[in-house]
């Protein structure tokens, strides 16, 4: 079981494509924008995520995570939680991108497995305003790389 009492992360707001926030290393993050409009677009950027631990036996606690490169499945969702019902709409993957895996947990089973990744995107050539986000992906989304944990 994942432990994500500790877990913190680097949080970029951007309103209308221009930094407005940056909060570092921190386990939530808000931001209040005033005087939007219709046209107004928001996006929040998590990265650098840390501080979570997988559970350990005894007194001995938790270990942390060793972080690794896969490439996802064209098609596969990126979401908040790992939960296609709660989990919010993130992006979707292409064959070309690659991401860096941060974290497991469980959420919703797919075909058989609860396992599900969190991780950020690295590389997106096709679609490069995708590179810094972060959520979850089924481990069936996962086409290649050697989770080390």
């Amino acid at each position: 079981m994942n432990d994500w009492t500790n877990a913190n992360a680097t949080f970029k707001w951007y309103v209308n494509s221009v930094l407005a926030s940056t909060n570092t290393q921190v386990h939530s993050s808000t931001f209040t924008i005033t005087n939007a409009n219709a046209s107004t677009v928001v996006d929040l950027v998590v990265s650098d995520y840390s501080g979570g631990s997988t559970g350990g036996g005894g007194s001995g606690g938790g270990t942390s995570y060793i972080s690794w490169v896969a490439a996802p499945y064209t098609g596969f969702i990126m979401r908040s939680l790992p939960d296609t019902a709660t989990g919010a709409f993130i992006a979707s993957m292409g064959n070309t991108m690659q991401l860096t895996i941060t974290n497991q947990g469980s959420g919703e089973q797919i075909s058989g497995s609860n396992l599900w990744y969190y991780g950020s995107i690295t590389a997106a050539p096709l679609a490069p305003n995708l590179v810094g986000l972060s959520g979850w992906i089924h481990s069936s989304g996962i086409s290649s790389g050697t989770n080390p944990n």
